[in-house]
């Protein structure tokens, strides 16, 4: 995503009575909870308004979580308060994250595939650095051909200036 541009729900996140994507957690993390055992140490890396990061703190686990946008972090620890969930947000970027403790499970939705390669495979190595033995990481990204997001250069055509994908 370009430097100027100013993603949808950049603007649903200045507006505390409108969520973006969603209130419920990502159906991956309640498919896979079951493997945690609570509670766990959590961080969830691009977190937006923080479905995941909640439920997961409602379920007795430690979260901590980032996200680029101030706007979301600020939505994130409002909702926190209200819904009695402790979660340890700030703003941050992924690119310069730097980790401050090991975790048990590390989630990143729909977050890497705006970054360029170099940086989601620095992140990933830095991750499985600061899980701890039997930890997991739950991760999920944006593809050519499913449901391209058209901001980023992992999502543009051939000829529009992307890229092609690729595994670490």
């Amino acid at each position: 995503m370009t430097k100027d541009a100013i993603p949808f729900w950049e603007n649903n996140y200045r507006e505390k009575d409108i969520v973006a994507f969603s209130s419920e957690p990502n159906a991956t993390v309640t498919e896979f909870e079951h493997l945690v055992s609570t509670p766990a140490a959590i961080l969830e890396a691009g977190c937006g308004e923080g479905q995941n990061a909640l439920y997961l703190a409602q379920k007795g686990h430690c979260v901590d979580a980032f996200d680029l946008s101030e706007y979301a972090i600020e939505k994130l620890k409002h909702r926190s308060e209200l819904l009695h969930a402790p979660v340890n947000a700030s703003a941050a970027d992924l690119t310069a994250y730097s980790f401050e403790k090991r975790y048990d499970v590390i989630l990143c939705f729909g977050t890497l595939h705006f970054v360029e390669r170099e940086d989601w495979k620095r992140f990933l190595l830095r991750a499985k650095e600061n899980t701890r033995t039997g930890g997991i990481h739950i991760m999920q990204i944006f593809g050519h051909g499913a449901g391209l997001c058209g901001h980023c250069a992992l999502c543009r055509r051939p000829g529009e200036g992307g890229r092609a994908s690729g595994a670490v």
